[in-house]
């Protein structure tokens, strides 16, 4: 589905004048003063921006949507999800965006949470965008942020580019920094290095992520394109920090804190190590085993964006492009 231009809607609802693809029993949003963001300009270039907004603290997406529009790379557009349908958030947004029109809303009734939300909201990224960006709704982006990555990820073979970030609190103070490394499908696979906010994809990599595979407590969007991004191409890794990646009291995800290590060790001396164990075994191991099905030769083969490298007279490749062996036949 590629998302229209000059919209502010409701879950699917249409706006006058604009189509969602959705014929579902909904009617627009009828506040005239946010009627008043709607906006019909066309695409101002190759880059897709997705913004997840849920409940934000106002200072803190006031200075996101301000970093965001202060871009050295200026030719993208944005597209600004609501989980979870409020009036005060919309107001909120309107006041922020003003007369930018490169940013657009869209408001969900249901809230679906951040692996789910992320998802319909790269459903909606057109097919002509060249490069997408997510972002959260809490962070600064450094000015020089996206021209520098979209920059890394120019370079042929690279379908993914990640930066890195100064960890800081709302206030701005220093925590420290984050430590991303370049890293292949087999090693993602294990331990995620790909944080969808300091990262941008290409387009052929979200086409392909779509639809995400069934979830668990452990599953991560970001987590899930990034290994997709690698089974394409190369992540590569551009070794300047370029956001600050903010940490508070209602992160949903972030950085990890040293001392959750140190709880999570006390824990275990206090309960036994069964119960990790069990949880790891059900929910972190039961994510990987959801997406290497979904990269399994049969299932990645039939995502769209995805071309057999293989001989034509060979077996088809897989995900990482190896050839997958044909069984031979039983004999008698």
């Amino acid at each position: 589905m590629s998302w229209p231009h000059g919209t502010l809607a409701r879950s699917g609802r249409s706006c006058p004048g604009t189509s969602f693809g959705d014929d579902s029993d909904t009617t627009a949003h009828n506040d005239p003063d946010v009627a008043s963001v709607l906006l019909t300009e066309p695409m101002h270039g190759p880059g897709f921006v997705v913004m997840a907004v849920h409940r934000p603290d106002p200072q803190l997406l006031e200075r996101q949507i301000s970093s965001l529009a202060a871009q050295t790379e200026s030719n993208w557009d944005c597209l600004i999800g609501i989980d979870g349908a409020g009036v005060e958030t919309l107001q909120l947004l309107k006041r922020l965006i003003q007369d930018d029109t490169r940013m657009r809303v869209r408001e969900y009734d249901d809230n679906v949470g951040v692996y789910k939300h992320f998802e319909r909201l790269l459903a909606e990224v057109p097919g002509t965008a060249s490069w997408v960006a997510l972002a959260d709704q809490d962070d600064v982006w450094h000015p020089t942020k996206l021209a520098r990555i979209t920059e890394v990820l120019s370079a042929p073979g690279v379908t993914a580019a990640m930066c890195q970030a100064r960890v800081v609190d709302a206030r701005g103070n220093l925590l420290g920094f984050t430590d991303r490394m370049s890293a292949g499908l087999g090693d993602l696979l294990f331990r995620n290095q790909v944080t969808g906010s300091l990262t941008v994809f290409s387009s052929k990599s979200v086409t392909c992520a779509l639809p995400f595979p069934a979830g668990t407590s452990d599953a991560f969007h970001d987590y899930w394109l990034g290994v997709c991004a690698a089974a394409l191409g190369e992540v590569r890794l551009c070794d300047e920090r370029l956001q600050d990646y903010v940490q508070h009291a209602t992160n949903v995800l972030g950085e990890r804190d040293p001392r959750s290590f140190r709880a999570g060790i006390r824990a275990v001396l206090v309960c036994g190590v069964r119960g990790p164990l069990d949880r790891s075994a059900r929910e972190g191991w039961g994510w990987r085993v959801n997406m290497e099905t979904a990269l399994c030769p049969t299932s990645w083969l039939e995502r769209p964006g995805v071309v057999r490298r293989g001989r034509k007279a060979g077996p088809p490749p897989d995900a990482c492009g190896f050839a997958v062996p044909r069984r031979r036949p039983a004999t008698a």
